[in-house]
């Protein structure tokens, strides 16, 4: 395949990757894991987000684009559209599981900052989330958690894996069942990376430095700040879901890169579904 193919097939890699990775997050939390649901389910839909091309970056892009969908539920797997994870163990208040995250690729052609370097591939994490649930009124709905998961992260490089480094996110949630079919939740999460990652998206090579980007080497430790929100509504067959985030790099061992143009970012995203098809039989929710 020729280097043009190669990086084609990569950035379309990354489109995919960009609202796999806003499916996420628009519809995580919107379903509680004490009421049944059907064992499995599918449908089509449609989701579209702005998202910067790295935290840092003032160049954004706008993503959009239909998806089938299917959810899967058992004790020990979900396959779905809060993502994919094996459960590992689990108690009443607690779960340890295996999970993703997806980011995008960014090609200097399209990015300001990073003009005349090399592409950054989309990237793939792949690691262990520790969920912790603190406190919950079954009442009204409202429910307390901690979230901590650790990932190896790999760059999609010419269609191989090339391991980047590693990430911890740790995080809390607020999540709260509206009335009737309204689900609402708010989160917080702090991140921290090794020296490899973040001089993955932040290092400047002597040979691509120029006067106004110098050569820089990035080190390890704290990466920067998130918080985020979203609010989903589900009728019959149709739901829809909207979700926005604000990230800050105060702080960040990175933050005076020159490839660090703001320490703010905001994403914003939008996504609506239709359940084509159910089971008959019904299970108890486990997104969470």
């Amino acid at each position: 395949m020729s280097t043009a193919l190669r990086h084609n097939a990569g950035h379309y890699a990354g489109i995919c990757a960009a609202c796999a990775g806003l499916l996420l997050a628009l519809w995580a939390g919107t379903a509680g894991a004490d009421t049944l649901k059907p064992r499995w389910e599918w449908g089509m839909g449609i989701a579209a987000a702005t998202l910067r091309d790295y935290p840092g970056s003032r160049n954004y892009r706008t993503y959009a684009l239909p998806f089938p969908w299917f959810v899967y539920r058992s004790d020990r797997l979900y396959l779905g559209r809060e993502g994919s994870h094996g459960v590992l163990w689990r108690s009443i208040d607690s779960e340890l599981d295996v999970s993703l995250s997806l980011n995008p690729s960014v090609h200097q052609q399209s990015n300001p900052e990073r003009a005349g370097m090399p592409v950054l591939d989309s990237t793939l994490g792949i690691g262990l989330r520790e969920r912790i649930t603190f406190w919950r009124d079954e009442s009204s709905g409202l429910r307390l958690s901690a979230h901590l998961p650790l990932r190896v992260v790999y760059a999609l490089h010419h269609g191989a894996l090339a391991p980047v480094g590693l990430q911890v996110q740790p995080g809390l949630s607020l999540d709260h069942n509206l009335a009737g079919a309204w689900t609402w939740g708010i989160g917080t999460a702090i991140s921290f990376a090794d020296a490899r990652y973040n001089d993955y998206f932040y290092g400047v090579e002597p040979a691509y430095a120029t006067a106004a980007r110098p050569a820089y080497t990035a080190p390890g430790g704290f990466a920067g700040w998130q918080l985020s929100s979203r609010i989903s509504y589900q009728h019959q067959h149709h739901s829809v879901s909207v979700f926005a985030r604000i990230e800050g790099l105060e702080g960040a061992g990175f933050a005076d890169s020159p490839l660090v143009s703001t320490p703010h970012a905001g994403t914003l995203g939008v996504a609506w579904s239709y359940r084509i098809g159910t089971s008959k039989e019904m299970v108890p929710g486990n997104e969470h």
